[in-house]
């Protein structure tokens, strides 16, 4: 299983421990679509809290002002069976469970994580919204790369701001973009910028999703001019991509 090697590397205090499940019945009783109900009764094998990070356990103080709300953490572990739809069984937890949370999704002994800088729902104070999720690539627990160590390491508690909950959370979310970006350039990233590495992750994966277009129109394009023009947008495109790449 893949799940303690991210679990360890937290080193959060044993005191913060859990092991409780979630059972899936607590999934069914909130509404969900019958879609998402099919989703987590088939795709889901057991949702645990594993850990909650509290003010009372961990020496870091609640957060809350009109739009936010931390007053605590928990990490969760969803085991799924496979893939199909993993992103979209993540928001439905995420969405679901009212607290900032770090979400495991363990395949075996592969996992990725997730998280989301979650909102106040200022029409309805009893909802919370995600801003944005974010997602690390998929990680083999049995076959760590330079990058997957590095994201590792960073996330230790101990390198995270215990100010409040908020600072904490976020800067988890920092190391989150800063492990995408490190896989982009199969490297470790030092001293970068994690905002800097999530805009130029963003533009990356823009041009790529340029180029995939841009290549299907070549293959189907029989008029010579047409092809001729499509090549150099695609170079120009290659080009932006490698000058961002070498920013990282």
């Amino acid at each position: 299983m893949g799940t303690e090697i991210f679990l360890s590397s937290l080193s959060l205090p044993a005191n913060c421990e859990v092991r409780s499940t979630i059972y899936k019945k607590f999934f069914y009783d909130i509404g969900l679509s019958a879609a998402d109900k099919k989703l987590i009764t088939n795709q889901v094998e057991k949702i645990i809290i594993q850990f909650n990070l509290t003010p009372e356990n961990i020496n870091i103080q609640p957060y809350q002002d009109e739009e936010q709300e931390y007053l605590e953490i928990q990490v969760i572990e969803a085991r799924l069976r496979d893939e199909k739809r993993h992103k979209r069984i993540a928001e439905i937890i995420m969405r679901t469970i009212p607290y900032p949370m770090i979400l495991q999704l363990t395949i075996g002994h592969r996992l990725m994580v997730a998280a989301g800088m979650p909102r106040i729902n200022l029409a309805d104070r009893q909802k919370h919204t995600i801003e944005e999720f974010v997602f690390s690539p998929w990680m083999d627990s049995k076959s760590l790369s330079p990058q997957d160590r590095g994201f590792l390491a960073g996330i230790q508690a101990s390198n995270l701001p215990f100010t409040n909950f908020y600072r904490f959370y976020s800067a988890f979310i920092d190391q989150l973009h800063l492990y995408k970006a490190a896989n982009l350039v199969r490297k470790t990233l030092r001293n970068q910028d994690p905002q800097e590495a999530q805009r130029l992750h963003a533009e990356v994966v823009a041009i790529e999703s340029e180029l995939t277009t841009l290549r299907s129109q070549l293959e189907k394009e029989s008029m010579f001019n047409r092809k001729v023009e499509l090549n150099i947008a695609l170079k120009n495109l290659e080009k932006r991509k490698q000058e961002i790449l070498f920013k990282l």
